[in-house]
C-alpha cells in the first residue's frame, strides 16, 4: 500500500466514524411518544411565558397573530408534525409587514422553547428566513399645522386632552390611564403608567403649561381624562377633518419630542420623558426629521463659494 493510499484509508475511516457519531447523537434526540398539540402549547406559552412579562396590549397583539393568521394556516396537530412551509404560509397571509414579523416571532419562540424542552426532535422554524419590518417613522406637525390644529380644537370639549398630548408627549393610552392622584404638585412631576412595557412607567415634569391646563378640567372622577379609546378616536377624526390636516394621534407625541429637540433639550432628557429605555431609540426615531428649526438654520448657510 502506497503512502497516499494509506492516508486515504485513514481519512475514509475518520469520515465513517464522524457519520456514525452524528447518527448516534441524532438518534438520542427523539420526540416523546405524546407530543403537545400546536394550539394548546402556544396558548400555554402565551399565558405562562409572555403574559407575566408584557403589557396587556402587547399580549393582545400576540394573541391576534395566533388567532387570525397562525390558526387559519396551520391545523391543530402535534408540534412534530408541523412543517416549515405551513409556517411560511401563515407569515405570507399577513397583509402588513409588522404583523408578518409578529407571526414569525411567535412561531420562532414557540418552537424554540419546545425544542429546548426536548418536546420535538427538530425545529422547523429554524428554516424560516428572518422577517424584517421597517418601522414607520413618525411625523411632527409643522408650526403652521400645529396652529391649524389648535384652532380646530379651540371650542371642542376634548381640547384639554389634545393639549396634554402636545405638552407631555405621552402615548394615547397613557393619557387615558392618568389619575388625579398621579399628579405630584409637591415635586412638580406626573406619574405616567406605561402602557407599552413595564419599563415605560416613568415620571415627567409638571410643566407650568400643564399645571394651568389641569385647572381647566373639572374633577368628576378618578381619571383626569374620562374617555374611552374609541371616543378619543372618533373625536380625533372629527377634529382632523375640520382642520384639513392628515396625521395620526401618535404624531402629537412626535411633535412634542421635536419641539423639545428644537428648544435645545438634550436627547437623553427627551428619551427619559418619552419612556424610551435607550437614548438610541430616540435618535433612531427622530434623526430623520428635518425640523422647521433646522430649515431656518439651513437658510443661514452661506459658504461663499
Amino acid at each position: 500500500m502506497t503512502e497516499n493510499e494509506y492516508l486515504q484509508a485513514i481519512l475514509d475511516r475518520l469520515d465513517t466514524l464522524i457519520k456514525m457519531q452524528s447518527q448516534t447523537v441524532a438518534s438520542t434526540r427523539t420526540a416523546p411518544a405524546t407530543c403537545p398539540l400546536l394550539y394548546e402549547y402556544t396558548e400555554t406559552w402565551l399565558t405562562t411565558v409572555k403574559a407575566p412579562k408584557i403589557k396587556p396590549k402587547s399580549l393582545s397583539i400576540l394573541r391576534n397573530a395566533f388567532k387570525l393568521y397562525i390558526k387559519p394556516a396551520i391545523k391543530d396537530k402535534p408540534l412534530n408534525k408541523v412543517r416549515a412551509f405551513e409556517m411560511l404560509k401563515a407569515i405570507e397571509n399577513c397583509p402588513y409587514s409588522y404583523m408578518r414579523q409578529v407571526v414569525y416571532n411567535v412561531l420562532r419562540a414557540v418552537f424554540k422553547r419546545a425544542y429546548q424542552y426536548d418536546l420535538i426532535a427538530d425545529n422547523p422554524a429554524e428554516k424560516l428566513d428572518f422577517v424584517y419590518h421597517k418601522r414607520k417613522k413618525g411625523r411632527a406637525l409643522t408650526h403652521e399645522e400645529q396652529t391649524a390644529f389648535m384652532q380646530a380644537i379651540q371650542d371642542d370639549y376634548t381640547r384639554p386632552l389634545w393639549l396634554f398630548y402636545l405638552l407631555s408627549g405621552v402615548r394615547c393610552q397613557e393619557a387615558l390611564t392618568l389619575l388625579w392622584r398621579d399628579i405630584d404638585t409637591d415635586h412638580n412631576r406626573i406619574f405616567i403608567r406605561g402602557t407599552k412595557t413595564e419599563t415605560s412607567e416613568r415620571y415627567i415634569p409638571l410643566f407650568p403649561q400643564i399645571a394651568e391646563l389641569f385647572k381647566e378640567i373639572p374633577r368628576t372622577g378618578e381619571n383626569v381624562f374620562p374617555y374611552t379609546y374609541r371616543a378619543v378616536q372618533c373625536a380625533f377624526y372629527r377634529i382632523r377633518k375640520q382642520s384639513g390636516l392628515i396625521f395620526r394621534i401618535h404624531d402629537l407625541r412626535h411633535t412634542f419630542a421635536t419641539r423639545c429637540l428644537e428648544s435645545g433639550i438634550a436627547t437623553k432628557t427627551v428619551a427619559k420623558w418619552l419612556g424610551h429605555k435607550r437614548t438610541a431609540t430616540t435618535d433612531e426615531i427622530y434623526s430623520h426629521l428635518l425640523t422647521e428649526f433646522e430649515r431656518q438654520e439651513v437658510a443661514k448657510f452661506n459658504p461663499k463659494i
